[in-house]
């Protein structure tokens, strides 16, 4: 029996969790950095991108002190 799978991509701005499903990592990956990427302020605050990551299943970003931006990559197989 062949096993099927997929990647979801949860994210969060602390008022609401949304998720979007990929066929590949690879899909769900350029979703989550692109997402980041265009959420990070042009000029961040020093300890705000201290603290904001990027990571290969998860980025948690800062936003000058005023927000907080959450994602994380999940493998579903079913």
């Amino acid at each position: 029996m062949k096993k099927n799978e997929c990647y979801v991509v949860n994210f969060s701005d602390g008022y609401e969790i949304m998720s979007e499903q990929f066929k590949t990592y690879d899909e769900a990956y350029k979703n989550m950095s692109g997402e980041y990427n265009d959420f990070t302020p042009e000029e961040p605050d020093g300890i705000c991108a201290e603290m904001s990551y990027l990571d290969d299943y998860k980025a948690l970003l800062y936003c000058n002190g005023n927000d907080v931006y959450c994602w994380n990559i999940c493998k579903v197989t079913f």
